[in-house]
C-alpha cells in the first residue's frame, strides 16, 4: 500500500470512529494525484474502511464528466451521472461505487478532503443565520455554499464558486461549508485536515456556552404498556430498538419541542431515518390502544407513502423500526444526532429545516437509496 493511501485509511478511520462526525455510512474521504483519485465507495463505512474501501477512477475521465452535458431531469441525470462514474474505474470489474460527491472532490486542488456532518458545525448550517454566522466565525477564506441538492449540481456549483474564488486567491480554501449538509476540509496532508477541524471545533466552542449532556431516563411501566402496543402492530419481520434520556426527553416533552426536530436539517437524516417522524400524542393517563395505533400508522401512510422508521412519543421516548437490531440503533443514533443539531441551532438562530423540494428529492433518489441498503449488510 503506497503511503498516501494508508494515510487515507487512517484519517478515514480516525473521523469515522467518533460518532461526534459522522454515522453509519455517511461522510467520504479521498486522495488524488495527477492521475487517479481513491474516494470511498458510496454506503461504506469510514469507521472500519480499509484500502479495499476505496473505488480508484481515472482523472481524465472524471474531466470529460465535468464538461458533460447531462439530463435536465433530475433523476435521469443522477442516473446518467451514476453510470459515467461506474466507467471511470480504473478496475472495470470492481463492485465498488465511487460516492455521488466523487466530482466535488476532484474539483478542489488538494490532495486530501475529510468531508463529514459534525452535530455541532451542523447546529450551525441548519440554524436560521447560517450564513451570516459561518462567515463571521471563519472569514473570507472559506466557501459557503447555500443548499445545494447533493450529486451533479452541487459538484457544478462548488467548481462554479472555487473558480471565482481562485480569481483573488492564491490557492483555493481549505474549508467548505455545504448549509444543511456538511463540511469539506481539504489540505496537502492529513495533519493539516486534523489541525483545520480542530479550529473549526475552536471557533464554534467560542460560540457554544453549554455542550449536549446526555443521562439515560428509565422508561416509566405506563410507557411500557405503550410500547408493547406498538410492538404487536409491527409485522413480525420489523425490529424495535427504544431509547430514553435526557435529550429524548427535552425534544418530546411537549407538542412544541417536537416540532423542532419533526422535518429534516440533512439528506443523510432522510436516508436512515426516512423525512419525517410518527409521533404519538400523549394519551396522560391511560393506555394507548391497538386501535389507536392503527389509525396512527393509517394517517402516516396516507400523508408519506412509507411506514414511519422513528416513532416519537410526546412523552417520551424514541423508537426506531427497522428489519434488524443493529440498523434500528443506527436509525435512533442518527436520529438522536438530529436532536442535537436542533440543540446547536438555538446558538445560530434556531433550525432551519431542509424545504420540501429538497426532501422530495432525497427521497426519490436511487443513489441515497443504495447507500441505504448497503449500510445495513
Amino acid at each position: 500500500m503506497i503511503k498516501e493511501l494508508k494515510d487515507l485509511v487512517g484519517i478515514s478511520q480516525f473521523y469515522g470512529k467518533q460518532s461526534d462526525y459522522t454515522l453509519g455510512g455517511g461522510g467520504n474521504t479521498s486522495y488524488k494525484n495527477r492521475n487517479v483519485l481513491y474516494i470511498k465507495a458510496s454506503g461504506h463505512s469510514l469507521a472500519t474502511i480499509t484500502e479495499n474501501g476505496f473505488a480508484v477512477l481515472d482523472r481524465t475521465k472524471l474531466k470529460e464528466m465535468h464538461r458533460k452535458p447531462y439530463n435536465s431531469d433530475p433523476q435521469l441525470r443522477e442516473y446518467e451521472v451514476k453510470e459515467d462514474l461506474l466507467e471511470a474505474r480504473t478496475d472495470p470489474d470492481s463492485d465498488l461505487r465511487p460516492s455521488v460527491e466523487t466530482l466535488l472532490h476532484d474539483s478542489i486542488n488538494y490532495d486530501f478532503i475529510v468531508h463529514t456532518h459534525p452535530h455541532m458545525v451542523n447546529g450551525l448550517l441548519c440554524s436560521r443565520h447560517s450564513e451570516s454566522r459561518t462567515r463571521e466565525m471563519f472569514g473570507d477564506e472559506i466557501l459557503f455554499i447555500q443548499y445545494t441538492d447533493p450529486g451533479m449540481i452541487l459538484s457544478r456549483t462548488v467548481l462554479k464558486y472555487l473558480k471565482e474564488y481562485r480569481k483573488t486567491h492564491p490557492s483555493d480554501p481549505h474549508l467548505i461549508f455545504l448549509q444543511n449538509h456538511g463540511v469539506f476540509v481539504a489540505a496537502d496532508s492529513v495533519e493539516e485536515i486534523k489541525r483545520f477541524y480542530e479550529y473549526i471545533h475552536h471557533q464554534l466552542m467560542r460560540q457554544v456556552k453549554q455542550t449536549v449532556l446526555i443521562a439515560n431516563r428509565d422508561i416509566s411501566p405506563s410507557v411500557q404498556r405503550k410500547l408493547e402496543v406498538l410492538r404487536k402492530h409491527l409485522p413480525e419481520h420489523n425490529y424495535m430498538a427504544t431509547r430514553f434520556n435526557s435529550l429524548i426527553q427535552q425534544f418530546t416533552q411537549d407538542l412544541h419541542a417536537l416540532h423542532r426536530i419533526d422535518r429534516p436539517f440533512v439528506p443523510d437524516q432522510i436516508v436512515y431515518c426516512k423525512a419525517y417522524p410518527l409521533i404519538i400524542p400523549s394519551q396522560k393517563d391511560r393506555d394507548l390502544s391497538m386501535t389507536e395505533v392503527r389509525a396512527l400508522f393509517k394517517e402516516y401512510y396516507a400523508l408519506h407513502g412509507y411506514e414511519p422508521r422513528v416513532i416519537l412519543f410526546e412523552d417520551g421516548p424514541m423508537a426506531g423500526i427497522e428489519e434488524n437490531a443493529r440498523s434500528a440503533e443506527l436509525v435512533l443514533d442518527v436520529f438522536e444526532d438530529a436532536m442535537k443539531i436542533s440543540f446547536y441551532s438555538d446558538y445560530f438562530g434556531g433550525p432551519n429545516f431542509m424545504s420540501d423540494k429538497e426532501i422530495a428529492f432525497i427521497e426519490n433518489w436511487e443513489a441515497e437509496n443504495y447507500r441505504q441498503s448497503i449500510s445495513k449488510t
